[in-house]
This record gives structure tokens, sequence and C-alpha cells, in this order.
């Protein structure tokens, strides 16, 4: 009986050792399972991690190649400004020769202009000359009909003093010498007449250049105003053009400067992507440690 008892209580204590160590074999597979799970998604993590540190390391690279781009650009643009600003300054310099023309051509056409007012003051000259050459011309003709009569009365002097004969000699002599004055001053008045016709032709001939002149003096005035005028209009022109290139070098000045601030902020999230590619790096070197460990785990808890 006693026998009996110690054999029933061996066989429980039996089946109570194989229940456990089944339990602990299902409680360790199941552990297994889990930490397998566990172990493909570590790993799956890290092959993410290493995803995005691959991404990182692509975008920092092309963020400095934009960098790069964007210097370039920046240079490009300060270049862009700097050509600008030197043509603004020959715009500048060639406003100032116009303005310079400009004058010039105003004093020319003033220098002109005095030129034909002298001009004109020597017409004026010439016709009172004209006009009081006119008036000797007048006296020489009363002087030649002065001498003309003379010329007669001295004719009928002499016929006075032959019809007297003998008495009226002496009368004859000085009525010779009467016509002999008059015929020299005749002749005197007819030179003197020739002379003055000659001056007046002369004067015409001089009067017809000064008006010839004074036409081609006009001319030049009008051509020197048309030429301050297109000088004028150029002035105006390259001051526009110059106010604008001045505004398109401001421009690229702020352009180029913005360039430099992108490129800037470029380098700095190039940067911040070679931290994050670092940063996982890290992770997924921790996470595949972590991974190793939970196989010798699971390796451990199905042996």
């Amino acid at each position: 009986m006693a026998t009996t008892e110690s054999d029933d209580v061996g066989d429980i204590e039996v089946d109570i050792d194989d229940a456990i160590d089944a339990d602990a074999e299902e409680m360790n597979e199941d552990a297994a399972d889990a930490l397998t799970g566990l172990q493909a998604a570590s790993q799956q993590v890290a092959v993410s991690t290493t995803e995005i540190a691959g991404l990182a390391d692509e975008q920092s690279e092309d963020m400095r190649t934009v960098s790069d781009e964007m210097t370039n650009l920046s240079a490009a643009i300060e270049e862009v400004a700097s050509s600008a600003e030197q043509v603004a300054a020959a715009a500048d310099d060639a406003e100032a020769a116009a303005e310079r023309g400009e004058e010039s051509a105003e004093e020319a056409m003033n220098a002109i202009r005095a030129v034909a007012d002298a001009a004109e003051s020597m017409t004026e000259g010439i016709e009172r000359i004209g006009s009081r050459i006119e008036d000797i011309d007048e006296f020489v003709d009363v002087i030649d009909d002065i001498a003309e009569q003379t010329n007669l009365l001295a004719l009928n002097a002499n016929i006075e003093a032959a019809r007297a004969g003998a008495e009226g000699d002496g009368f004859a002599v000085v009525a010779n010498e009467v016509k002999n004055l008059a015929e020299d001053s005749q002749e005197e008045a007819e030179a003197v007449e020739e002379t003055v016709d000659e001056i007046k032709a002369e004067m015409n001939e001089v009067v017809d250049e000064i008006e010839g002149s004074n036409e081609r003096i006009d001319e030049g005035v009008s051509q020197t105003a048309e030429a301050m005028d297109h000088l004028g209009e150029i002035a105006d022109t390259v001051s526009e053009a110059s106010a604008g290139v001045s505004e398109v070098a401001r421009a690229t000045d702020e352009q180029a400067a913005s360039a430099e601030e992108v490129s800037a902020m470029v380098e700095d999230a190039a940067g911040d992507a070679d931290e994050i590619a670092a940063e996982a790096d890290e992770i997924a070197a921790a996470v595949e440690e972590q991974t190793n460990e939970i196989g010798s785990v699971v390796e451990t808890l199905r042996d």
C-alpha cells in the first residue's frame, strides 16, 4: 500500500515536471517568435535608416552642387552688375560730351549771329555810302550842266567879241579862258562820274556778296540750331539710358546679394543633411547591433 502511494506521487511529480517543461518550451517558442519579429522589424528599421542616410548624403551632395551653381550665378550677376556700372559711367561721359557739344554749338551759333549782325550793319553802311555817292553823282551832273552853260556863254562871248572887232580882243581872250575852264571842268566831272559809276558797281557787288553771305549765314544758323536740338535729344536719351542702366546695376547688385544669401542657406542645409546622414548612420549601427543581440537571444531561447 505504501509502495503504491509512493509511485503515485512520483508519477504526479513527473507529470508536473513535464507540464512545466512543456509550458517553458512553449513560452520560449513564443518569446523566440516575438523576438524574431522584433529582429525582422529592427532589420527593416536598419535598412530604412541606411536608406535615409544614403538619401541624406545624396541630398547633401545635390545641395552642394546647387550651392556651387548659386555661387557661380552670383559671380556672373556681379560681373553683369560691374559691366552695367561701366556702361552707366560711359553713358554719363557720353551725356557730358553731348552737353559740351550742345554748348559749343550754341557758342558757334552766337558767333555766326554776331557775324550776321556785323554783315547786316556793313550792308547798311554801304547803302548809306551809296546814297551819298548818288548825291555826288547828282552834284557832278549839276557841274556838267554848269560847264555846258558856261561853254555856251563863252561861245556867245566870242561871237560878240568878233563883232566888236579890235575892241573885243581882250574880251575874246577872257571868253576863251572861260571856255577852256568850262571844258576842263566838264572833263573832270565826266572823270568823277566814271569813278562814281565804278564805285557804285563795286559797292553793288559787295552788297550782293554780303547778301549771299547772309543767306549762307542764315543756313548755318539754322543747321547749327538743328544740330543743337539733336544734341539736346541725344543728351536726354543718353540721360534716360544712363538712369536705366544704373537701375539695372542696382537690381543686379540686389540679385547678387540674394544669390549669395541663397547659396549660404543651401550650404547650411547641406550641412544639416550631413548631420542627418551621420545620425542616421549611428542609428543604423545601433539598430544593427540590437538586431544581432536579439538574434543571439533567439538562438539561446530555441536551444
